[in-house]
């Protein structure tokens, strides 16, 4: 299994990801992504929040990369209930440069994620315990973490 590394600042663990198309399909627990079988290949910024039950895709990366809503549900955030475009997608991480796994590693199981109400966030995807807990995380107090796919 792919472990993917890096640091974090002590308040925000960010991580490079992709959407790739639900319905890829994979021959083991974790697979190399083939970009020309990725419907949604582009990296964006993900912020792994452990308090997140569900991810969710800022508005503008949904339209840039062509996802379509699947539907609508709502959504308990901070600030209240709120109604919320859904999205079914699946995750991939990508490993990072200095790696030597190269490429992207896509999550075992599809998410159904929702719109995310991004204003003034620097990232472009939450990712929530639906798609944190299809691999291992562990961060450490010297500023580094990793993530086993």
């Amino acid at each position: 299994m792919p472990i993917i590394t890096g640091r974090h600042d002590g308040r925000r663990l960010l991580l490079d990801v992709a959407l790739v198309n639900a319905t890829f399909s994979q021959a083991s627990s974790f697979e190399h992504v083939d970009p020309s079988a990725a419907v949604f290949s582009e990296p964006v910024t993900a912020l792994i929040d452990t308090g997140a039950s569900s991810t969710s895709v800022a508005p503008a990366v949904a339209r840039r990369l062509g996802l379509r809503p699947t539907g609508k549900c709502d959504v308990m955030t901070a600030n209240g209930v709120r109604r919320a475009k859904t999205y079914h997608f699946r995750i991939a991480v990508l490993a990072p440069p200095q790696s030597e796994l190269g490429g992207f590693f896509a999550l075992p199981n599809p998410i159904t994620g929702t719109e995310l109400n991004s204003d003034g966030f620097t990232f472009d995807i939450l990712l929530g315990m639906d798609a944190v807990s299809q691999g291992d995380l562990v961060i450490r107090r010297n500023g580094e973490f990793s993530f086993e796919v």
